[in-house]
């Protein structure tokens, strides 16, 4: 009897630790690239971004659009990095591509390339600041939150911007949103086609911003975040514009 409990005992210790080990083990690879030992690692989180975050987004976004901003979100990094980013690529890419059409169609090179380039910033500022407020309410303020939102806004808009930018060099001659309503040859196609980009840019833009509050809110509360997105976006567009007018005239 007793050399029975001699031998079971052995083995139930054994057979007890025996998966430990495997079991912990995948956790750590997992977890390095995610963290840094010593603080933020610049470099190798600007490598990601550009390498895998950005493309991440841009699939989540259109591919999943009822989720795709949370999806991303949560898959990201949580840090500063990606969208400083996001508002310096929007910049470089804006002010150079205004560089680009102006020399292409003979308008010449001018400061206000330089003003269309760092209209993102501003956006961001704002944007942010309305997210930031509408969590405060909710009693989540999340200000790293509000502001990778933000940048991924600023990302979608500039893409919208650039594509109006060229409809309208090429079927109005100008980047000037007042010769929309002037009777210039193929002003009704350019009409239609900057329309259409903005309210689709604009749906993207408040689909993304319901997702984000919707995600501050444990409540379920569905309603809240339906009517407060548009808000959030519209509000810190038209701000935007406003500005963008008020330096370019």
């Amino acid at each position: 009897m007793q050399d029975s409990q001699y031998y079971q005992q052995p083995q139930q210790s054994q057979s007890y630790q025996a998966p430990q080990q495997p079991y912990q083990e995948p956790q750590q690879p997992y977890q390095a690239p995610h963290s840094s030992g010593n603080g933020l690692d610049w470099g190798a989180e600007i490598q990601y971004f550009f390498k895998e975050d950005l493309k991440n987004m841009i699939v989540n976004l259109f591919k999943f659009p009822a989720t795709g901003m949370q999806r991303y979100l949560e898959n990201s990094h949580n840090n500063v990095v990606p969208p400083l980013c996001m508002l310096v690529l929007s910049f470089v890419a804006l002010t150079f591509y205004t560089f680009v059409m102006t020399a292409i169609f003979g308008h010449g090179v001018s400061s206000d390339c330089f003003v269309v380039g760092i209209t993102p910033f501003f956006f961001a500022i704002f944007i942010t600041l309305f997210m930031f407020i509408f969590m405060a309410i909710k009693q989540k303020p999340d200000f790293l939150l509000a502001f990778r939102h933000s940048a991924v806004h600023v990302l979608i808009y500039t893409i919208a911007l650039m594509i109006i930018m060229a409809v309208m060099f090429i079927f109005v001659g100008n980047i000037s949103f007042y010769s929309l309503v002037n009777g210039s040859s193929g002003v009704g196609f350019a009409s239609f086609v900057t329309i259409f980009i903005l309210v689709y840019a604009l749906s993207m833009g408040i689909s993304a911003s319901r997702q984000t509050l919707r995600s501050c809110d444990a409540s379920g509360k569905e309603a809240y975040a339906w009517y407060i997105a548009p808000l959030v976006v519209v509000l810190a567009l038209l701000i935007t514009i406003y500005i963008l007018i008020a330096m370019l005239f």
